[in-house]
């Protein structure tokens, strides 16, 4: 249930944010501090929070910053070198907001002895607008608590995300971005990417990258990509062209797989997420490390692929395949695995078809025909990796006519000019 924020409210206005701030989703590495359910474990960023004109929000098991009278009790104090001053960060498990971006990054009660390691955070800027929407969403669950859980993945997203009245630190942004609408509801990480464990490292590169958000947008039966976690164990996993991303001790770091993010060897939890994975067979060989280890690789609809649950030797490898099979995207006439200018040249042949139009002729939304509708999936669609192919100028002045003639269209500039 959404907690009514008056108390809050009153806090927010008595404590006045540090001026020339823009709003941001902060990220930090930590030695020392517990900021995140299997922080330590999960490779990457520990924590995140939301910056709001200079003001962090977040969620946290609660900082313990030494120099208090009575641990617990009374405020701590953190060091915010931007200001050159000491914020009172009290002791609070859950929803908070007492950091300043300054004492968030530095994370510590020392001037000069700071937890966060060198290249240790970073700030990913978002529009100040959906900042607004999203501090809002969080205002209304002010209260909610931190869960005591030390393995993510005996944690689902949703529980994660407020559904036992707790949020983790990534559950409380995800679920505010979610709420505030962004990337048609899906928040920056889409649902279908939180099969893998929903971790800072996870959001960061899903903040950082458009294409990931694009994705959230379009149908359900053409979501592409693949996304596995891997614990405890080191994997190698090759796909149909030969191209390899994992980690072994006889191959070393391998990233050869492009818009992907693997998160790094680790002893303990791996993840992986690939972007538009070409169809066709893939080549998996785990590794033991003397433990038993868990495998399990999705498609973008969450099916599981590929699996494993069982006791590998240190050094003890085990190899298999799986197939991937991935519909072509809708604004991808040419069905190259792009959406570019050439499929919208493609649409162009065909526009005003009707009747058995097909998706090689531009029919993106499977309704037979190709027309203004079908253009605007290709739009949406049309990736900043293709932005380099510039359509030809007389392809968007036909375009600009398809659209004026279109019987949709006209029948919507009839309304409106006799609209009073």
């Amino acid at each position: 249930m959404r907690r009514a924020p008056r108390v809050l409210l009153v806090t927010l206005m008595a404590a006045m944010p540090p001026a020339g701030h823009a709003a941001s989703l902060l990220f930090r590495e930590s030695a020392g501090y517990l900021d995140f359910i299997g922080a330590g474990t999960l490779p990457g960023w520990d924590h995140v929070g939301l910056e709001v004109d200079g003001w962090v929000w977040e969620s946290h098991p609660g900082y313990d910053y030494p120099g208090a009278i009575f641990q617990g009790i009374l405020p701590h104090f953190a060091w915010d070198p931007d200001e050159a001053q000491h914020v009172s960060v009290p002791f609070e498990s859950g929803v908070q907001r007492h950091h300043t971006a300054g004492s968030f990054r530095w994370n510590s009660h020392s001037r000069t002895v700071s937890p966060t390691p060198p290249g240790g955070f970073a700030a990913a800027p978002i529009d100040p607008v959906l900042a607004a929407n999203m501090e809002f969403e969080i205002l209304l669950e002010s209260g909610s608590g931190y869960p005591s859980v030390s393995n993510p993945f005996n944690f689902t997203s949703a529980q994660q995300k407020g559904a036992g009245g707790q949020f983790t630190c990534v559950g409380l942004i995800e679920y505010a971005a979610e709420a505030a609408g962004l990337n048609c509801g899906e928040g920056f990480v889409p649902n279908a990417l939180e099969v893998v464990p929903l971790t800072p490292q996870l959001m960061h590169w899903a903040a950082s990258n458009p294409a990931v958000g694009q994705l959230a947008c379009v149908p359900q039966n053409i979501k592409r990509w693949l996304s596995g976690f891997f614990d405890p164990v080191d994997f190698v996993l090759t796909d149909p062209l030969g191209r390899r991303v994992g980690y072994s001790a006889a191959t070393g770091h391998l990233a050869e797989i492009p818009e992907m993010l693997y998160t790094g060897d680790s002893a303990e939890t791996e993840s992986l997420v690939i972007l538009q994975p070409l169809s066709g067979a893939y080549h998996i060989e785990l590794t033991g490390l003397g433990d038993n280890a868990t495998v399990d690789i999705r498609d973008g609809m969450g099916n599981s692929v590929f699996t494993f649950d069982g006791f590998l030797a240190t050094g003890q490898t085990v190899a298999s395949q799986f197939t991937l099979v991935t519909a072509p995207l809708a604004g991808d006439f040419q069905e190259d695995g792009d959406v570019d200018a050439d499929d919208l040249a493609a649409w162009g042949a065909a526009f005003g078809l009707a009747g058995a139009a097909s998706h090689a002729q531009g029919d993106a939304d499977g309704d037979q025909d190709v027309d203004g509708a079908d253009f605007l999936v290709w739009q949406q669609q049309f990736t900043a990796a293709a932005a380099g192919a510039v359509p030809e100028p007389h392809v968007f002045v036909l375009v600009l006519c398809a659209f004026a003639a279109s019987p949709r269209t006209a029948a919507r500039a009839r309304r409106a000019r006799t609209t009073p």
